[in-house]
C-alpha cells in the first residue's frame, strides 16, 4: 500500500477531492485557493498517474469518468481520516488515559512520590507511575531520549553550570526541557543530647566535629567541602550513605553532623527528632528540577503529568518552609 501512494504526491489526492465534487477546473481552483493553470497541471498529473482521464468534457462542461466516480467515496472517507491524523490532539481526559510513566529521581523521591502518586491515583487512576533511582552521575540527554525515563527529578545548585533558573519551562539545550520544583534551606541536625553541640554551632566546631556525607555516587567530597574548601577550610567526613534516611538515623543516633535540607527535616523530624541548627557557612542554594526530553514536550499526557509535579512541589516547598531552626 505505501508502495502505490509513492508513485503519487498525497496533495495530489485533495485536488483530485475538490475536482470530482466540483467537475470544474476553475472552481476547484479557487476552492483550494491555486491558479486555474495549475489546477490543469495537477489534473494532468494525476491523470498520468492513475492512468485514466479522471474528468472528460461534456456538453454541460465536464464530469467525472467511471474510475473518478469510483474514486469519490472512499477518497473522500480517506481525507478525512488523515485529516484526523494530522488534526488539533483532542483534549486531554485524566480519568479514562492509560499509561505508565516512569520517573528517574537521583535523590528524595520520598519527598514528592508520595503526594504525587496520590493526586495522580484521584484524577487518572488508570495511570501507573514508576519510581526509579538513578543512582550516580545522570546523563539526563540520554535517558531521557532512550525511553529509560519519561522524567528525571535532580538536584541542581544555583550558579552551576546550565543552572536552572525559573520555575516556568524553558529550554536548557537542544534535546532537554527543566523546570525549578523547589528551593529549600540548608540545615544541620545533630542527636537532641549531643555532648560537644547544644544550641549553637560555630565554624571552627563545625569543622571539628565527624561528619555525614549523603552521595548518590559514595563519593567523600560534596558541596560542603567545595563550600569550606572556598573559605580555605576543611571537615571531617567519617561516614557517607546513598539514603538520606540513613544518614538522618546516623545523625540523631550518634555523635555526628548531618548537613541536609528542610525537605528532609520535615520528612524525619517527627518520627526521628533531632536537634536542627543553622550552618555557620553559607551554602549555594538547594534546587530541586525535573528534565524531560523535547520528544515529549508537547505530548498532553506528559505535559498534565509535569503539570500535576509541580503543583505537588509548590505544596510541599510551603510545608518545607514550617521546618524552624
Amino acid at each position: 500500500m505505501i508502495d502505490d501512494l509513492t508513485r503519487i504526491d498525497v496533495n495530489l489526492l485533495v485536488a483530485l477531492h475538490v475536482l470530482i465534487e466540483e467537475a470544474n477546473v476553475t472552481r476547484a481552483a479557487a476552492r483550494i485557493g491555486c491558479s486555474q493553470p495549475a489546477m490543469s497541471q495537477k489534473l494532468k498529473r494525476l491523470r498520468d498517474a492513475l492512468g485514466d482521464p479522471l474528468l472528460v468534457r461534456h456538453r454541460r462542461g465536464m464530469v467525472p469518468t467511471e474510475r473518478a466516480s469510483a474514486l469519490a467515496g472512499p477518497l473522500a472517507e480517506a481525507l478525512r481520516a488523515l485529516n484526523g491524523v494530522i488534526a488539533s490532539t483532542p483534549d486531554f481526559d485524566p480519568a479514562s488515559a492509560r499509561a505508565l510513566v516512569r520517573i528517574g529521581a537521583r535523590t528524595g523521591p520520598l519527598s514528592f512520590f508520595p503526594a504525587l502518586l496520590a493526586r495522580v491515583a484521584r484524577r487518572a487512576p488508570g495511570i501507573t507511575l514508576t519510581c526509579l533511582h538513578a543512582i550516580g552521575e545522570v546523563d539526563p540527554a540520554d535517558r531521557l531520549a532512550d525511553g529509560e525515563y519519561d522524567l528525571i527529578v535532580q538536584p541542581r545548585r544555583a550558579g552551576g553550570k546550565s543552572a536552572i533558573t525559573r520555575t516556568s519551562e524553558e529550554r536548557i539545550d537542544e534535546s532537554l526541557y527543566a523546570r525549578r520544583l523547589m528551593t529549600t534551606r540548608w540545615l544541620c541536625v545533630v542527636r537532641p543530647d549531643h555532648p560537644d553541640i547544644q544550641g549553637t554551632l560555630d565554624l571552627d566546631r563545625f569543622c571539628a566535629v565527624g561528619h555525614i556525607l549523603t552521595s548518590p555516587r559514595g563519593d567523600a567530597y560534596g558541596l560542603v567541602d567545595r563550600t569550606l574548601e572556598g573559605m580555605g577550610r576543611r571537615r571531617h567526613v567519617a561516614a557517607v550513605t546513598q539514603d538520606f534516611m540513613l544518614s538522618w538515623h546516623l545523625a540523631v543516633t550518634t555523635d555526628l553532623l548531618l548537613t541536609t535540607n528542610q525537605m528532609v527535616a520535615y520528612h524525619m523530624q517527627p518520627s526521628a527528632p533531632g536537634q536542627l541548627l543553622p550552618p555557620p557557612v553559607e551554602m549555594p542554594r538547594g534546587d530541586t528540577v525535573m528534565l524531560w526530553h523535547v520528544r515529549s514536550h508537547e505530548d498532553p499526557l506528559h505535559r498534565w503529568l509535569r503539570s500535576q509535579l509541580a503543583e505537588v512541589c509548590a505544596e510541599l516547598m510551603s510545608a518545607y518552609a514550617t521546618v524552624t531552626i
